[in-house]
């Protein structure tokens, strides 16, 4: 007999719900793809935040189409912060012949705690015209002593900023990517991830029926 409690089942849906979230990308409305961060994940004063974007539309790339510029800058209007995080080409072309480049990004320790936007400035020829995408992810940053001075810094323009994406988003639909607890300073993107909670849930519902 298959023995299972109501509790274990939570925990175990509960593990599925993560993982589903931590699986999908998210589609701007220009080339890039973010793999990571996602919206409210946590920065860390001190540690690693891993940035990785996928470069060749999951191997879609549209007809046409190709990355000029991507840069990457930590904003807050709360904090008055405007932090390069990757500029020029040191992104965009790192990692020769892989389609997923990667960033590990140690957060600075002079950051105070609170809201930030990881904000990814796009500049790309898509279908033969050229596009400029800001796409800004929400996250907080955790610092319970913030110290030093921060190197790095621009001028922080007024927010939202203006850009100027293609009326169609290249992969779908691209709508917001802020985390519900995280103001936004801008437009947005969407995360899409595949329903393997509905799939394990039917495997294990069917399970269960022929053990009972």
């Amino acid at each position: 007999m298959f023995a299972y409690s109501t509790s274990g089942l939570r925990v175990f849906l509960g593990a599925c719900v993560v993982q589903c979230v931590l699986a999908g990308q998210g589609f701007t409305k220009g080339l890039a793809i973010i793999d990571a961060p996602s919206a409210g994940s946590p920065g860390h004063a001190g540690s690693i935040l891993s940035v990785a974007v996928e470069v060749s539309g999951n191997g879609a790339m549209p007809t046409d189409s190709a990355f000029k510029l991507l840069e990457v800058f930590l904003l807050s209007t709360e904090s008055g912060i405007n932090l390069t995080v990757a500029s020029g080409a040191s992104l965009i072309g790192g990692e020769e012949g892989s389609t997923v480049k990667h960033l590990n990004w140690v957060v600075p320790k002079c950051l105070d705690p609170g809201n930030y936007n990881l904000t990814f400035y796009e500049t790309s020829i898509i279908k033969g015209e050229e596009y400029f995408i800001i796409t800004p992810v929400s996250i907080p940053i955790i610092n319970e002593n913030p110290s030093g001075q921060c190197t790095g810094l621009n001028n922080l323009e007024a927010q939202p900023q203006v850009d100027s994406p293609p009326s169609d988003a290249p992969f779908g639909n691209a709508s917001d990517f802020t985390d519900s607890d995280t103001p936004d300073d801008g437009s947005a993107l969407e995360t899409r991830s595949i329903p393997l909670l509905a799939i394990m849930l039917a495997g294990l519902l069917s399970c269960m029926a022929m053990v009972a």
